[in-house]
């Protein structure tokens, strides 16, 4: 099956299945990770299931810590450039429930990034999942652009701006693979004025309100 049709039969669901959120917070992810990436790199993967990819790096983003939340973040970004006509609409897509398209998408076929895989495989499903890619907007980057930790936020705020235009340096999945949040945080305290080369009496948040 895996020579006949690796994209439907084998390859894709098993990658899918890959990355549950409690594997981010284990110590020795990088080298998981690592080869998830290169799996994403994959030639077998169609344009609506990379879509799919996008939406679950994003959706897993807001239940992780911060570290992975920026790998994911970043993976989803590398994601989008790479697929841009496939995928665009996960970012530009308007909710509307009263237009055709969400009119057309059946009750059971929900925009649960989790439960999508449950559609790969069937050749008798291609017109559902395509209808779930236009269900299936980013909405989470609104939620993840109010997160706690401001290097999670800021790069939410990248999606906003032109998917072509590469990522800030440094903020390669490749450079965010080890990260730490301890790093995380001494890079803050160390940026903020106030810091170690700033006026410690600048005032530094200590709890977030929505």
């Amino acid at each position: 099956a895996h020579r006949q049709n690796p994209e439907t039969k084998f390859f894709s669901p098993l990658l899918y299945n890959l990355p549950p959120p409690p594997l981010f917070s284990l110590a020795c992810r990088a080298r998981f990770l690592r080869l998830l990436s290169a799996g994403l790199k994959s030639s077998h993967l169609s344009s609506d299931m990379v879509a799919a990819f996008v939406k679950k790096c994003v959706r897993t983003a807001t239940l992780v810590p911060p570290p992975s939340a920026m790998w994911l973040l970043t993976t989803a970004h590398v994601l989008l450039q790479r697929n841009q006509e496939g995928c665009s609409t996960l970012v530009h897509f308007a909710s509307d429930s009263s237009s055709p398209i969400n009119k057309e998408i059946p009750e059971a076929v929900s925009s649960d990034a989790f439960s999508y895989v449950k559609m790969v495989g069937d050749i008798n499903v291609a017109e559902e999942r395509k209808l779930r890619l236009a269900s299936m907007s980013l909405w989470e980057l609104t939620l993840l652009k109010l997160h706690y930790c401001p290097a999670v936020s800021d790069i939410a705020t990248i999606f906003e701006t032109d998917l072509s235009e590469p990522l800030p340096s440094g903020l390669s999945p490749d450079d965010l693979l080890n990260t730490t949040f301890d790093e995380i945080v001494a890079r803050e305290f160390s940026e903020r004025p106030g810091g170690k080369q700033g006026n410690n009496s600048a005032a530094i948040p200590l709890d977030f309100h929505m």
